[in-house]
């Protein structure tokens, strides 16, 4: 292995004090972590590596520019699955945790649009994680229901067509070049 891709939200990257579990105010700017990443990656790394971040705010989305100009960082990470969390309280979360994954805030679909937009412009590359746990908590309510906690369960909760449902729809956006003909002036 020659390169090592660390991919990570901004409460993974180093930030202080480590929390197990975030909650919104913990989700702030990479600038703020970026040194902590780049140190460690610097001190204990034995290969190339390059970090990917995981963008959950309109701040993260308007500092992509700063991210690829001052961090070197062209590839960012969406978790579709984290919009629900926009509503529920800190401290809340189901049977398969975001929060404890380092994900405070979740993200809408404005968010997604706004980071599309920007990395349109830069040339970078976005990865989603396509799965639709709105319609995933029904099953995972009926999962429940029927006693299931094994680790089969975490892919009866999901089933195909919930991750084809996000992906279907952001092509959509990115094949009638609606990001490229919206896209922001560069700075």
């Amino acid at each position: 292995m020659t390169t090592w891709g660390i991919q990570a939200p901004v409460t993974r990257l180093g930030t202080k004090p480590f929390k197990e579990v975030v909650g919104r105010e913990d989700v702030v700017s990479f600038h703020k972590a970026f040194p902590a990443a780049k140190r460690a990656i610097e001190e204990v790394g034995h290969t190339d590596a390059y970090l990917c971040y995981m963008l959950e705010t309109d701040q993260h989305a308007d500092e992509i520019p700063e991210y690829v100009e001052q961090h070197g960082v062209t590839d960012f990470k969406l978790y579709l699955q984290t919009r629900g969390m926009k509503s529920m309280a800190d401290g809340e979360d189901s049977n398969w945790p975001s929060r404890r994954a380092g994900l405070g805030t979740g993200i809408d679909d404005g968010t997604v649009f706004r980071v599309m937009e920007e990395v349109a412009h830069y040339g970078g590359i976005v990865h989603i994680h396509p799965e639709n746990w709105e319609i995933g908590r029904i099953f995972e309510q009926r999962l429940r229901a029927a006693g299931r906690d094994d680790f089969g369960a975490w892919t009866d909760r999901s089933p195909d067509f919930l991750e084809a449902q996000h992906t279907s729809e952001r092509s959509r956006w990115v094949g009638r070049d609606a990001v490229q003909r919206r896209r922001r002036p560069r700075r």
